[in-house]
């Protein structure tokens, strides 16, 4: 069941002259105080983005990228799915009349604006409680059908090098869930961005085998609401960040580095933003180590270790095995 996605209100919020981020604001204070009253789904996201979120380290709005922009039953529990399903639109209405003084979408994702919600989230929750959890009368839970759709198209990524009767078997058991047409597309014919060239230069493409592939990006289009976050909070306009990512090797030993120029903001205050834009393995911790001559963020994990340091104007970022990243570190910027 989908009840909500940011999609929907973009187009509204800019034309009232809001905040992008706006959009998903009433969205992401519905997600906080499920995460907060243990409704949501925890397989879905980080141990550690619901440990910030109940800790009032993170909001909700935070966490768009968790879920994709889309406030959806996948990422609740069921008594959250059923809560929910019956509410939701009363939470909206009661949303639209306790923030009526303000502008269409001119609330942001705040403390403040979090206690409003909570309050009035607390009182929906304890009147379908006391009223027997009971369902919508006007909703029917039933499975759509294939006519209720028209035409769909998906796309399938394959690994580069499948000839076609290996990609025909991958495909056998294979069925739209809808009528539509199935696109099956390599990893290489995927179009890569190269805004910073300059910045790619400074990555050697031998630090795996195969060689690194890599790409560029302007942080506002890169689509991680966690950057986009610690850059307003350095101060930094996303449109004048970039984002260099590199991937290479394969199985076991997929190396990954990412480079973010950050202009005019020294390596103490990145360091300390981007420890929570730096996805970690759940459970491991940031431990600093010295490498190379450089103070690295180290967290180490049974699938991968991931790894970064900063230096003014820039942050460097790793995963792969420690026998790759740290000899890698001397030959990064």
């Amino acid at each position: 069941m989908s009840y909500d996605r940011t999609d929907w209100h973009l187009e509204s919020a800019i034309e009232a002259g809001q905040p992008e981020e706006h959009a998903f604001t009433h969205i992401g204070l519905f997600l906080a105080w499920l995460i907060r009253h243990d409704l949501h789904d925890p397989q879905l996201f980080p141990d550690y983005h619901i440990a910030a979120v109940k800790a009032g380290e993170m909001t909700g709005s935070d966490l768009v990228d968790d879920i994709d922009g889309k406030l959806t039953s996948a990422g609740m529990s069921p008594e959250g799915a059923a809560f929910t399903d019956a509410s939701y639109e009363a939470y909206l209405d009661g949303y639209a009349e306790a923030f009526g003084d303000l502008p269409e979408y001119g609330v942001g994702d705040t403390p403040e604006a979090y206690e409003t919600v909570e309050r009035l989230l607390d009182r929906l929750y304890a009147d379908w409680v006391a009223g027997g959890r009971q369902p919508p009368p006007s909703k029917a839970h039933t499975e759509p059908d294939a006519e209720d759709f028209g035409p769909v198209e998906q796309m399938i990524l394959v690994p580069p090098g499948y000839s076609k009767e290996q990609v025909d078997l991958l495909l056998a058991d294979a069925a739209l869930p809808f009528p539509g047409v199935l696109n099956v597309m390599s990893p290489d014919s995927v179009p890569r961005s190269h805004v910073a060239a300059h910045l790619e230069a400074l990555i050697p493409i031998d630090l795996s085998s195969p060689p690194l592939e890599l790409e560029s990006e302007r942080a506002d289009r890169w689509g991680s609401s966690l950057l986009t976050r610690a850059l307003k909070l350095l101060g930094v306009s996303p449109k004048d960040a970039v984002v260099v990512h590199a991937i290479g090797g394969d199985g076991e030993g997929t190396v990954t580095v990412s480079l973010y120029a950050v202009p005019a903001v020294d390596a103490e205050r990145l360091v300390s933003e981007f420890r929570s834009v730096i996805f970690r393995i759940p459970g491991s911790t940031w431990e600093t180590r010295s490498i190379a001559g450089r103070r690295v963020e180290w967290a180490p994990g049974t699938e991968f270790t991931v790894a970064f340091w900063a230096r003014d104007g820039m942050v460097i970022h790793m995963t792969g095995r420690p026998e790759t990243i740290i000899p890698a570190i001397d030959r990064l910027p």
